[in-house]
């Protein structure tokens, strides 16, 4: 048997002199030598043969030489060299750590992990022993460790949450597909008792075949199921029940509207989209049936999971034209050329073909209707009028000069208390925007409370239902905004 021209027994002797000649020079006393011998050996193909005369060099006093050793020990450590490498990582900076296990973990892709159960225990036992800091590199070899490494895991996040470093929930995306949902479920479970602060990681980590375990956050404040509906969108609609049906039902608009911006067309099936994106267009609130419409704008020009654009724009064209119309003049930054219609400043134009634009007859009548002020005008004045109260003025009466200074002056003018705090809140908001603009500092508004005969817990009260409602927004913490919620 021979390798070229090369006998094997030739070839054998060859590859011995090479190991030969790496050890003799990492023992030499010049340093040129030595530092080549450490470059070599790291890319030597059985290098592995050389891990005891490596594994001398980790107590070497030249630092320069150490580091060029210890990530080729690191990617060939076996046996009990395991213990005694990691034993050696005492007083080396964390970086060169980190390091080390990136060059692990790249050396167990490449080469496959420790199978036998003895073994994954020698690697579990020694990467214990490292640091907090590191965790994120020794959940990932974990993850390569097999039923031995998955339970090591399972067992910090449930013993130990408070103090996992955040990093390594993103090495949970290692861990095959059944080792992973049990994870991501073990730690929605235990996050959502004692250290919630965690969901933003956490959405960052879940699939589509995990993301339903977050429905535990979905009891809590606005903003976590926010934070639950941005990952559920993320991950794609291809299903219209569980936890989407829970988010369709929530009683937030931002909630709803945080679903609909986030969704990622590519990752969603078209006709589930469409089901919930119905549901959308037909929400009392401006801004959740204002996104659900941009949304399907935006589907008559990307695709779906396994769908079609052209597809697609029949079907929309069918169920939703009205809505698109509506939306194209306010959304052009998204093509609605596919609609037919031009849009302009004042909004749609139709095309109108020769027989619509021919003369049908004598022109439609005008009546004292169509000079009538805009129906927002009418109600803010009628909302206005039932806000006065009774003035109070001076009798009419004929007083002398001498008694017209005991004449009590009139009294302001106040809202009766009987009309229901939004109406009274909404008022005072329109009335000192007429003074200060839109957006109004929010002390001022709770200054004129009283004139409202309003309290100081009452107005909180009412500000945080309207804000729920949707009809207040908060522009900053110190700033609030009327929504317009007549316009379409």
């Amino acid at each position: 048997m021979t390798s070229g021209d090369m006998s094997l027994a030739d070839l054998e002797l060859k590859e011995l002199k090479e190991m030969r000649r790496i050890a003799w020079d990492l023992e030499s006393a010049s340093q040129e030598l030595m530092y080549q011998a450490a470059q070599g050996l790291s890319m030597y193909d059985v290098n592995r043969t050389l891990l005891p005369k490596a594994m001398t060099l980790l107590s070497a006093e030249d630092i320069f030489l150490q580091k060029l050793v210890i990530r080729t020990v690191g990617r060939n450590l076996f046996g009990a060299y395991i213990k005694e490498f990691f034993d050696s990582l005492v007083g080396i900076s964390p970086a060169e750590v980190a390091q080390v296990l990136m060059g692990i973990r790249e050396a167990f892709r490449e080469n496959g992990s420790p199978v036998s159960a003895s073994s994954q225990r020698l690697w579990i036992q020694a990467l214990e022993g490292l640091g907090r800091e590191h965790q994120p590199g020794i959940v990932e070899i974990m993850a390569t460790l097999g039923t031995a490494g998955f339970g090591w895991t399972k067992k910090i996040i449930k013993n130990d949450l408070e103090n996992l470093n955040i990093g390594a929930l993103a090495s949970i995306r290692e861990f095959r597909d059944n080792h992973r949902n049990a994870l991501v479920a073990l730690i929605c479970e235990e996050a959502a008792k004692s250290k919630r602060e965690l969901l933003p990681y956490i959405t960052g980590v879940v699939d589509r075949k995990n993301v339903r375990f977050l429905s535990v956050f979905l009891s809590g404040e606005w903003k976590e199921r926010k934070e639950v509906a941005c990952a559920i969108g993320r991950v794609g609609i291809y299903t219209t029940s569980g936890i989407v049906r829970q988010v369709l039902n929530d009683p937030d608009w931002r909630v709803k509207q945080a679903l609909i911006e986030s969704i990622d067309v590519r990752q969603s099936h078209f006709n589930k989209l469409l089901r919930i994106l119905e549901i959308f267009v037909a929400d009392s609130h401006k801004r959740v049936h204002g996104s659900a419409r941009r949304l399907l704008l935006r589907l008559g020009t990307e695709a779906c999971a396994n769908s079609d654009v052209m597809i697609q724009r029949d079907k929309l064209m069918k169920r939703f034209r009205d809505q698109l119309l509506k939306a194209a003049p306010s959304n052009k930054d998204v093509d609605s050329s596919w609609l037919g219609v031009e849009i302009t400043e004042d909004g749609v134009i139709p095309y109108i073909s020769p027989e619509d634009s021919q003369d049908t007859g004598d022109p439609e009548p005008v009546g004292i209707s169509d000079f009538a002020p805009p129906e927002r005008d009418l109600r803010s004045a009628l909302m206005m009028k039932m806000l006065e109260t009774k003035e109070y003025s001076a009798p009419s009466l004929e007083i002398d000069d001498s008694k017209a200074a005991s004449v009590r002056k009139p009294k302001p003018k106040r809202t009766s208390s009987k009309i229901p705090g939004p109406a009274r809140f909404l008022a005072l908001m329109d009335r000192l925007s007429a003074e200060l603009g839109k957006e109004l500092p929010l002390a001022v508004v709770r200054v004129k409370a009283p004139e409202i005969e309003m309290t100081g817990k009452e107005f909180d009260q009412v500000l945080d239902q309207l804000v729920k409602e949707g009809t207040v927004y908060m522009v900053d913490k110190e700033t609030i905004s009327r929504v317009d919620i007549l316009a379409d």
